[in-house]
């Protein structure tokens, strides 16, 4: 389900549209030369890459957590309003409080819940959404159930 949301916004204070995420690439270890790094270097070198393509899509110079959430939390405020994403913030709010792992989260927040979607496991899936969103103001539905199916998987 497309659902075209007119929001006038600011884009260039938000998030870098143009950055290609690196973290989860097949070929990281061919890349960066980690053949001969063992798994706890090879996750090490990962997360920190995971870290660098954060800081460019928010566009920032260092990991600046308090800006990263800041960012998050103008996003949030701006993708709630699509059905898709809303349903996705429900479906992890579902899991996490069946799992038991937070206290009954919010039902009229989703912040915490769309936080997960910025998660190691998320970000190469839900960063291309944001991108469409905010240039079209629509979410194709190819990209939403890759997330979708993504989620499903990791929770």
């Amino acid at each position: 389900m497309n659902t075209n949301t007119n929001i006038n916004i600011d884009k260039s204070n938000l998030i870098n549209l143009n950055h290609k995420i690196t973290y989860n690439d097949p070929n990281l270890c061919e890349k960066f030369n980690m053949n001969d790094k063992n798994e706890s270097e090879k996750e090490e070198i990962s997360d920190l890459i995971f870290k660098y393509d954060l800081i460019c899509i928010f566009g920032l110079e260092d990991f600046l957590e308090e800006i990263i959430i800041e960012k998050m939390s103008n996003l949030y405020t701006i993708m709630i309003q699509n059905a898709e994403i809303l349903t996705i913030c429900s479906n992890i709010e579902d899991s996490i409080n069946a799992h038991g792992v937070f206290s009954k989260i919010n039902k009229e927040d989703y912040f915490e819940c769309f936080m997960v979607l910025f998660s190691y496991d998320n970000l190469y899936l839900f960063y291309p959404c944001i991108c469409e969103f905010l240039d079209k103001g629509t979410i194709s539905n190819e990209k939403i159930e890759a997330l979708k199916n993504n989620i499903l998987k990791t929770m």
